[in-house]
């Protein structure tokens, strides 16, 4: 990580297995750095930034669409394309959405986790 930045200790596995599935336009909620066990008492007092680690190729959907509003989805400012072995970092309050898997391309696999700044 970035001089200063923490890897808060848990992450988790999603799997988009169903043919079209994506995720609504949203923000991610910052944890409360108590929340996230085993970090050092000077750690910042609440998690800051999301990351995704692609584990899938997927060529034809299940891009990250970014956003400047959640209310105006279709107005993607950047598409990040699946591509096993890229990593995404943004700020929890940028908006983005999943969008929908193509049932052509194999499953979207991601790993989510966040950072402390």
């Amino acid at each position: 990580p970035p001089p200063g930045a923490r890897v808060a200790p848990r992450a988790k596995f999603v799997t988009y297995s169903e043919d079209c599935c994506e995720m609504k336009p949203h923000v991610d909620l910052s944890k409360p750095s108590q929340e996230c066990r085993e970090l050092p008492e000077d750690a910042p007092a609440a998690t800051t930034h999301t990351w995704i680690l692609y584990l899938s190729t997927c060529t034809r959907g299940g891009a990250t669409a970014m956003l400047e509003d959640v209310r105006r989805p279709d107005e993607a400012v950047d598409l990040v394309r699946p591509e096993r072995g890229a990593l995404l970092v943004f700020p929890h309050r940028r908006p983005h959405a999943g969008q929908q898997t193509d049932p052509a391309d194999p499953p979207k696999i991601i790993v989510r986790g966040e950072l402390l700044f």
